[in-house]
């Protein structure tokens, strides 16, 4: 299955790294890490390609949704 697209909008992907629970970096990228620490990266999606099916008033759903975790790592 696939997820069903308008054809006139793309979603909105948001990278953000996080360094010992607190935004570090944003946007996709190569950082140099910023000493020990444990960090972890988090991509969100606003769903803009689904607008077409969301409904009469699509606005509420049209907001940034967790789509990806990743596990810690530890740098010592």
């Amino acid at each position: 299955t696939h997820s069903p697209q308008d054809g006139s909008a793309l979603p909105t992907i948001d990278a953000t790294v996080f360094k010992d629970g607190v935004a570090w970096q944003t946007g996709c990228g190569t950082w140099p890490l910023d000493g020990e620490g444990v960090y972890r990266a988090r991509v969100d999606i606003t769903p803009n390609h689904l607008t077409a099916h969301l409904g009469e008033d699509p606005e509420p759903y049209l907001k940034p949704y967790p789509w990806l975790y990743t596990n810690a790592i530890r740098i010592h």
